[in-house]
């Protein structure tokens, strides 16, 4: 492999989507969707309509906010989940999301991956649920795509908050 290779390849999802996720901390056009108190947490939704698709897939971008009561001058836990409006995603789309993925991470947390035939099964019934758990330094966050045919597709950064702590973002 070349260096300009090695050098080009991704090490985080943030550098396979385009939108640069960090503007919720600084732009003020997401709107508040959802709010819920569930015991001693607030969680809030907030909601903007993406520029372009990402991936050819996702339309919206959603930052789930968790507060506690008890921790309010802590850091707050986010979620982050790419939406598609569409309900039924082009195969091809898909299937390139995962290998973009994958090459990233590798196989996910069940150590699936496109090479099985069960997997390439899932990809073309329109049903593809895929996790990958990831240790940054003890910041631990997860990278999860749910496809259902018929229902969307979301892909989620799951404890958004531990990715930008490792990345010496936050």
């Amino acid at each position: 492999m070349k260096s300009s290779e090695m050098q080009s390849k991704s090490k985080h999802i943030l550098e396979l989507i385009k939108y640069d996720l960090t503007t919720f901390f600084y732009e003020d056009d997401y709107e508040e969707v959802y709010s819920e108190e569930i015991l001693d947490t607030f969680l809030i939704d907030y909601k903007k309509v993406l520029p372009q698709k990402e991936f050819g897939i996702f339309d919206t971008v959603v930052f789930r906010v968790f507060t506690e009561k008890s921790n309010l001058t802590g850091t707050n836990h986010i979620n982050v989940i790419l939406h598609s409006e569409d309900k039924e995603i082009p195969t091809d789309n898909t299937k390139l999301l995962l290998q973009k993925l994958e090459e990233l991470y590798g196989p996910d947390d069940n150590s699936r991956s496109l090479e099985s035939d069960e997997e390439k099964q899932s990809l073309i019934d329109g049903n593809v649920v895929r996790m990958w758990t990831l240790d940054a330094e003890h910041n631990v966050y997860s990278v999860r795509f749910n496809y259902v045919k018929g229902e969307g597709a979301q892909l989620q950064i799951m404890f958004y908050t531990n990715l930008l702590k490792s990345l010496g973002l936050l």
